[in-house]
């Protein structure tokens, strides 16, 4: 394991120096990634977000944040997901492309939004963990119950997996399983408060969709 100035760090230099003195075999410490598998991990030519320009779509030609706020008063809730909720659905004419990176605000710049996911192969299932913020204070977006509608292109969309979402704190969820089954660049849009209609500007659904490479 190495530390921020990619030596190995205390911890392992002194595990190391102990493995010496004693007349051990050593083995080497591997470097620790989220970007690259260790040596004979299960995972050595993983996917994931595809690196791009920085979203900046909620932002003003004068540099300041667009923000909309949201009230669940605005929320006519339907009782179902909409017609792109789950992992069904091709995406509507006119829906705002996909984000690159892992990290942007969402199309109608109500929410800011992170995701992670693990080891991304085909046909392989992983799991989505997905952190939302209000950009109006950017606070945990509490209650939003995301889902995430998955495809590769408009007729391709991908298994039907029964994924789940699970709260894990504030702000914080993990939906899955979910599977890529096709090699490619995938479309993964989130959408939260689903069962609310999009009509109100202020309604709290909302969307947000992001570029994942599938090796």
């Amino acid at each position: 394991m190495k530390g921020e100035s990619g030596r190995p760090s205390r911890v392992c230099a002194s595990f190391l120096a102990l493995l010496v003195t004693t007349g051990n075999v050593v083995l080497a410490c591997s470097s620790s990634s989220s970007d690259t598998p260790a040596p004979g991990s299960s995972c050595p030519n993983a996917g994931g977000p595809v690196p791009g320009d920085a979203d900046m779509h909620c932002t003003d030609a004068d540099g300041k944040p667009i923000v909309q706020e949201t009230t669940t008063a605005a929320c006519m809730d339907t009782g179902a997901g909409d017609a792109g909720g789950g992992q069904g659905g091709a995406p509507a004419e006119g829906t705002p492309s996909p984000l690159f990176n892992s990290e942007g605000d969402d199309d109608d710049c109500k929410y800011h939004v992170k995701f992670s996911v693990s080891c991304v192969e085909k046909n392989q299932d992983v799991t989505l963990t997905v952190h939302a913020n209000l950009r109006t204070d950017y606070l945990a977006l509490i209650g939003a119950n995301p889902h995430a509608e998955i495809y590769l292109n408009d007729t391709h969309l991908a298994p039907n997996t029964h994924p789940k979402t699970t709260v894990v704190a504030d702000g914080v969820d993990t939906i899955g399983p979910v599977r890529f089954d096709e090699s490619g660049r995938w479309t993964v849009r989130f959408h939260f408060f689903e069962t609310c209609l999009d009509v109100r500007g202020d309604s709290p659904h909302g969307h947000v969709a992001f570029y994942v490479d599938v090796p």
